[in-house]
């Protein structure tokens, strides 16, 4: 039998067991402000984070940290120890540190720092709201981006201003408010595929977040308010694996390109996640699956723009004893297990080992990305993107040199935005082929037409009018048949 309180005679709250105010966004980012120095950091790890993502930036974007901070004290030590490793490695991958304070939970446990800061379930979120925004403030003054999860519509407020890059869980990749969320948020968003391993919830969210929305939210002053979002293009996968296997291997992520191509969406936004499901949940198989990933990257692999690493001080996970939070070791998380300090560091250095070679390929190869449109020879370079002159090629010696040698298109050329492709191209003749009718046909309704000398035979300098050209014509007159007998007649 069901140990829940039985229905009251009321109508509202028959399950709610009371209100505790809430402290106003605006209120606590009074109270533990943002430096300078902070606010430089985040906007400098939000434009890195959107070049890399747009592949303007040939760095690989690396988000590693803990699964879940419960010690303020500890995440700072670590941030210290990553910055170090940050700027020996800023040439060839940005370091985010994963700071994430709200954990999602398949049915329950300790939520977060902002939930119970305390580990004992007094759920003191106001304090953890304070914790945390100091934490954040900390973290990115001494010049280090911070990435975090979203796991609710309310909290963004709270600590927005401090967050260079977010991500959206698998257990809310679906869900329409969170997408919503990500439309309107001021940094980089990433969604991760569903807990299955399927694409389509993560592709069709990234369709949904870059799209305008109008919902109901709430202000930096707490008041409930409808918020209206512009769309947020800064949006990509996570490939995090799901219950059906892995998808960090190349043919997943060739994969979710096509999905991508599919939804009419670029095909570079790509994140790797080393742990939860890729790692089939053993911490110890990240550093393997990265080097899977790094293997991908240096054989040219250019979809991939980021990884994801659970990182801590020490490897492992831990429970929280009996005897409280105070018993707990210091440097291990007690969510999911996570590498250890050293391994972290030789997974970021072979990634960025992998960046590397990707550059000498590129550099002796060329790009890889597809070959641009042939150009046509008749056309300059000045006239690559639209034109509506061309030059022939260069002319045999009997050609007069005076000739103009040159040719003004009846019909113009435009290139597609997207695919780079000329359209609406049309057959212009070299010097050595014959001009064709039809192309004297249209070159004679624009009257436009002038051009050099081929095979010896001079070109009309200006074609006539079309009007001058018919007064021209011989008038035929009709036939007359003779000593053929006339029909008919009177008596």
């Amino acid at each position: 039998m069901s140990s829940s309180p039985p229905i009251q005679d009321q109508q509202e709250d028959t399950r709610v067991l009371g209100y505790d105010p809430l402290i106003p966004p605006a209120l606590l980012a009074a109270e533990v402000p943002a430096t300078q120095a902070s606010l430089d950091t985040v906007l400098r790890g939000r434009k890195e984070c959107s070049k890399i993502i747009h592949q303007q930036d040939d760095r690989l974007m690396v988000m590693v940290g803990p699964c879940s901070i419960h010690d303020p004290a500890t995440a700072v030590e670590y941030c210290q120890r990553l910055k170090a490793v940050a700027e020996k490695l800023q040439d060839d991958i940005l370091i985010i540190m994963r700071a994430y304070l709200e954990k999602p939970r398949t049915t329950v446990g300790w939520k977060g720092l902002i939930n119970d800061p305390d580990i004992d379930e007094s759920y003191q979120i106001n304090k953890g709201l304070r914790v945390s925004r100091k934490l954040y403030a900390d973290l990115t003054a001494s010049g280090m981006p911070i990435a975090s999860e979203m796991l609710d519509t309310i909290s963004p407020q709270f600590l927005a201003d401090l967050i260079s890059l977010g991500a959206i869980g698998a257990r809310t990749t679906e869900s329409q408010l969170h997408r919503e969320l990500a439309s309107g948020l001021s940094f980089p968003i990433g969604f991760k595929n569903g807990t299955d391993g399927g694409l389509g919830v993560a592709v069709d969210a990234i369709g949904a977040a870059k799209a305008k929305h109008h919902f109901m939210g709430v202000t930096k002053q707490g008041l409930a308010a409808i918020t209206k979002t512009a769309g947020n293009n800064d949006c990509f996968v996570i490939l995090r694996g799901g219950s059906k296997g892995t998808n960090y291997d190349a043919e997943s992520v060739k994969g979710v390109r096509e999905a991508l191509r599919k939804k009419g969406l670029a095909e570079v936004m790509m994140k790797l996640t080393i742990a939860t499901g890729n790692s089939n949940k053993d911490h110890r198989n990240q550093p393997k699956v990265a080097q899977t990933v790094a293997d991908q990257i240096r054989a040219g692999e250019d979809g991939i723009v980021g990884v994801m690493i659970e990182s801590n001080i020490h490897e492992g996970n831990q429970k929280v004893p009996s005897e409280g939070p105070g018993a707990l070791k210091k440097g291990i998380s007690i969510t999911d297990a996570c590498i250890s300090w050293e391994s972290t560091v030789d997974v970021l250095e072979e990634l960025a080992s992998s960046i590397r070679d990707r550059r000498k390929i590129k550099k002796t190869n060329g790009k890889s990305e597809l070959p641009p449109p042939a150009i046509p020879n008749f056309l300059s370079t000045k006239d690559k993107y639209g034109p509506t002159t061309g030059t022939f090629p260069k002319k045999p010696a009997t050609v007069a040199k005076k000739s103009p040698n040159k040719i003004i298109m009846p019909y113009s050329s435009t290139r597609n935005p997207t695919s780079g492709h000329l359209n609406k191209m049309r057959r212009i003749p070299t010097v050595k082929a014959k001009v064709p009718r039809s192309f004297w046909r249209r070159a004679k309704k624009e009257r436009v037409f002038e051009g050099p000398r081929i095979r010896g035979r001079p070109i009309r300098k200006r074609m006539l009018p079309i009007a001058r050209r018919e007064r021209s014509k011989k008038v035929r007159r009709p036939r007359v048949r003779k000593n053929v007998p006339v029909l008919g007649g009177g008596c």
